[in-house]
């Protein structure tokens, strides 16, 4: 039996048997309809929500509830992200307000107000102007669908059209808007959405708090007369970062009878089809425990220890392996309360699953002291006959320099191969597509002896000696643009791309590393500076950055199976390296062909010589193709089995196929 059962609107009609239970009833021109019933039909609003069947499942009880009495005149939206909280605020609750004060035989006289202009519909966000405001063009687009809102109100403007109401008039607040509406107390309902976003600063955010949380006071005391109302105050967010200053102030207004707090899940409001009703646990820490993914026989024993033990649906549970505290926070909308700085990769394993124990380190030595005075160059230190991959495959390398105290970080890779993985669509749909898996053919760290400097020199040397002996490297790239200028200009001149490559100016390439490793592509042989490095990666949020701790411990196995102690100065010069290296192979990586299709247009047209265009003598696999045509592949000797082509050339090739077929063999080459 599936546990996530869904509210109907046939649950909610049962239990909806009045508008509102006042305490004193408003007298109507003519009873309004409930607010299900308001969202279901095309005479009110069912044309926006194509009848209740665009509103997520799980806002339908939450939905009535809010209107099932008016004694709870504010409330809280909060939770995981993308559950669609802003359009049930604008796009159903608001016009319902709206629809239910219309039908009041005297509006003015049920708020006790003297007839002053218009009512106040009140935004408060971030935006320069209302039609910038994502949930007032919410707002806007369901009013103009409604054939009952179109009977009272019209289109105004030419540059910036806007739907009016004769009763209602839209206020923006915001220390971006050019002209902030100011507050009087007319407020009938209002928003504060958009506010929450760690682009902006503390002080834009503040004061619109500060302007809702007047409005919330004059709101009750002028609208909401003994706490009963028609009207209502709004506020919608998705949980931020540890305590945000929302987190706080919703925090201050859980203890009050008159809000009410709505926080949800993604798996409480999408439909039951998503989810096949398996789940699994997650312990949800605090500031002294990390939060955690446990087995279902620990739940017990964490609950007895007063710990929150949430069960997540099993569809969710490579977010969590992912970045469980992004999951928490993003689908299970729970306030994240562990240290700032977390495990950038969540656990070591998933690491050492990339670590192939058959694959042979090149390098004699995993970290190198070096200095000016030294003789030997680098390439006495490498075998290349340890690399597995052939030497003619197209490799990127990258130089994380460093001078004297730090430690430089030097890094190959190269792709070894493709790998079908589920990618998410726009849509939330997944579709399978062939990605590359990269392998790091060798990493290695150099450190200055003492008092002594990195030779920078002697990396400029590596490289080229790699190349004069048959590593095809393509690109190399640096992360310190001045100090390499000199080697980039010697590389480029010998034929090798160079380029300037900092992972630290945003976190994107980490991210892709990342994401490398939880979809195991990529590979590399066990390396203890390297394991160390990335297992001890640290996610700052506060600075949006991956950084390193400033000690990493760790348990060696030795070969007699004895164990000892490591502790290793925090630093991240090898992972800095292959990151680089790995962002750049891929950066130039080509999609390959289908080789079986390949193979069988090279045997149509070995198999089909005409008159025009005889077998040329000793002809090769690759006669029909232009020199042009190889070069782009990559290859002056182009082979059945070792192909590196852009993907558009399967198509290239159809049409050469077909073209043979009628006897009509281009001329040229068929690329």
């Amino acid at each position: 039996m599936n546990k996530y059962k869904r509210y109907s609107y046939k649950h909610h009609k049962a239990h909806i048997e009045d508008v509102g239970m006042f305490v004193n009833p408003p007298e109507y021109k003519e009873k309004p309809v409930d607010i299900l019933t308001f969202l279901k039909y095309d005479r009110y609003l069912g044309r926006a929500t194509s009848n209740l069947r665009a509103i997520y499942p799980g806002w339908i009880s939450p939905i009535a509830e809010i209107f099932r009495d008016d004694s709870k005149p504010l409330v809280v939206l909060t939770g995981g992200l993308s559950t669609g909280k802003t359009q049930i605020v604008y796009g159903c609750c608001i016009p319902y307000i709206l629809y239910r004060i219309s039908m009041l035989k005297d509006p003015w006289q049920y708020f006790k107000k003297t007839p002053s202009g218009k009512m106040d519909v009140v935004f408060f966000n971030l935006a320069g102007t209302l039609s910038e405001s994502r949930g007032f063009n919410y707002m806007q687009n369901s009013l103009q669908s409604s054939p009952w809102f179109k009977k009272c109100g019209r289109m105004i403007g030419e540059s910036d059209p806007c739907f009016e109401l004769d009763l209602f008039s839209w206020s923006l607040v915001s220390p971006h808007a050019r002209r902030s509406s100011s507050i009087g107390g007319n407020i009938v309902a209002g928003v504060m959405d958009e506010v929450d976003s760690p682009n902006e600063s503390d002080g834009h955010r503040r004061r619109v708090l500060q302007a809702y949380e007047g409005a919330m006071q004059r709101f009750e005391s002028q609208i909401a007369k003994d706490g009963v109302s028609l009207g209502r105050l709004f506020l919608v967010t998705s949980k931020q970062k540890e305590m945000s200053f929302l987190d706080v102030f919703i925090d201050r207004m859980k203890h009050l009878e008159k809000v009410r707090i709505f926080d949800k899940a993604q798996w409480d409001i999408f439909p039951n089809k998503n989810y096949s009703g398996e789940t699994f646990p997650v312990m949800v820490g605090d500031i002294d425990t990390q939060s955690k993914m446990i087995e279902p026989e620990e739940k017990d024993k964490y609950i007895k220890e007063g710990m929150r033990v949430i069960d997540v649906p099993v569809e969710y549970k490579h977010d969590f392996k992912w970045d469980l505290v992004v999951a928490l926070r993003d689908l299970a909308g729970i306030t994240v309360r562990d240290p700032r700085r977390y495990k950038f990769i969540s656990a070591e394993r998933f690491i050492r699953a990339c670590m192939d124990d058959a694959k042979q380190d090149p390098m004699s030595m995993e970290s190198m002291p070096i200095g000016l005075q030294d003789e030997e160059g680098l390439i006495n230190f490498i075998d290349l006959s340890k690399i597995r991959i052939d030497v003619r495959t197209p490799r990127a390398i990258h130089v994380d320099i460093a001078f004297s105290q730090d430690a430089l970080g030097f890094a190959c890779s190269t792709i070894a191969g493709w790998k079908d993985v589920d990618v998410e669509m726009p849509d939330g749909t997944y579709s399978k597509q062939q990605m590359p898996v990269v392998e790091t053919d060798f990493c290695f760290r150099l450190v200055a002896q003492e008092g002594d400097w990195i030779p920078l020199h002697k990396v400029r040397k590596f490289i080229l000696d790699l190349k004069a002996r048959g590593l095809n490297i393509k690109r190399t790239t640096f992360d310190l643009r001045l100090a390499s200028e000199d080697t980039m200009q010697i590389l480029n001149k010998a034929g090798i791309e160079t380029d300037y490559l900092s992972v630290d100016e945003d976190t994107k390439p980490y991210m892709e590393f990342k994401k490398l490793i939880f979809e195991e592509r990529w590979i590399c042989h066990m390396h203890q500076y390297l394991m160390f490095e990335v297992a001890a990666l640290e996610f700052d949020e506060d600075k949006n950055k991956i950084d390193h701790s400033d000690k990493s411990k760790n348990i060696q196995i030795m070969k007699d199976g004895s164990l000892r102690d490591i502790t290793m100065t925090g630093g991240k010069y090898i992972s800095d390296a292959v990151v680089g290296s790995i962002v750049s192979i891929m950066s130039i990586a080509k999609h390959p062909i289908i080789a079986e299709q390949y193979t069988n247009i090279l045997k149509a047209l070995n198999q089909s010589p005409t008159k025009q265009s005889p077998r040329p003598q000793g002809f090769k696999d690759d006669w029909f193709m232009s020199k042009g045509s190889k070069k782009n592949l990559g290859d002056q000797d182009v082979k059945v089995d070792r192909l590196n082509a852009p993907s558009s050339n399967v198509e290239k090739m159809k049409k050469a196929l077909d073209q043979l077929n009628r006897r009509k063999r281009p001329g040229g080459g068929i690329f």
